[in-house]
């Protein structure tokens, strides 16, 4: 139950494992270099969060981890490109949605990006487009607020504010995803007994059903609206679970 991390190696025909940073701060992989010989990855060994690297051979370390760069802060890795260049998105306290045009054939932005709703600047996310373009659902978390669900008409600017009924408070929402029908949406939460679960949602209504409850889950839609493929943290394998 320690919240730090440790990171290990394991062979890819599951043969063995093997300890690749064991140490009382937090560590996280960050990714591989592209010639395989070295793991970046961050730790909070030096107070602040920095990128290290180590050598690997045979799966196990060599050499003492180095410092790539200090104080990088909460970062989640995208991927290194073969240069050894490492993209990543930066975690800040304020985060929004913003909406941007683009010419798809030349990838250059058309109409630079612009806050969703101007008036309620931070503590959006989870933004997710309903299946005609039409409408756009997104959660608002304000600092020191439970969470919202929203949902915006594109044609007109209007929000509005779903009030989720038949289920305790929820605390957090995120990872939305629309059904094909457009008519309900698909979400993570926490209630306020700190239970993590997978909801669906009547956009009308507000009505909430429990799918799945235990484990992060993340889910998404089957082609025709009729069924949910969903994974669970630490579960192996896709479970299937029909709609209410």
């Amino acid at each position: 139950d320690s919240p730090n991390r440790d990171i290990f190696v394991l062979a890819t025909d599951g043969s063995r494992e093997t300890t690749l940073m064991e140490h009382p701060g937090e560590d996280r992989v960050l990714g591989w270099a592209p010639d395989g010989k070295r793991i970046l990855f961050a730790s909070d060994r030096m107070g602040s969060t920095g990128a290290w690297s180590v050598g690997v051979a045979e799966g196990r370390p060599q050499g003492s981890p180095e410092l790539v760069k200090g104080d990088i802060g909460d970062i989640n890795p995208i991927g290194a490109t073969r240069s050894g260049a490492l993209y990543y998105v930066l975690e800040t306290d304020v985060r929004d949605i913003y909406i941007a045009s683009l010419d798809v054939a030349t990838g250059k932005v058309t109409v630079p990006p612009a806050p969703v709703n101007p008036r309620l600047l931070g503590g959006k996310h989870s933004a997710a487009w309903s299946p005609d373009g039409q409408y756009l659902a997104y959660i608002s978390s304000p600092r020191g607020r439970t969470s919202s669900l929203r949902i915006r008409s594109m044609k007109t600017g209007e929000e509005r504010e779903l009030s989720l009924k038949n289920l305790d408070l929820i605390l957090y929402l995120g990872r939305v995803r629309w059904s094909p029908d457009g008519r309900s949406l698909l979400a993570t939460g926490t209630d306020d007994k700190k239970r993590v679960g997978l909801y669906q949602i009547d956009v009308q209504t507000g009505a909430v059903a429990s799918i799945v409850q235990g484990g992060f889950p993340y889910g998404v839609w089957s082609a025709d609206g009729k069924a949910i493929f969903y994974a669970l943290r630490g579960d192996v394998g896709v479970n299937k679970a029909a709609v209410q």
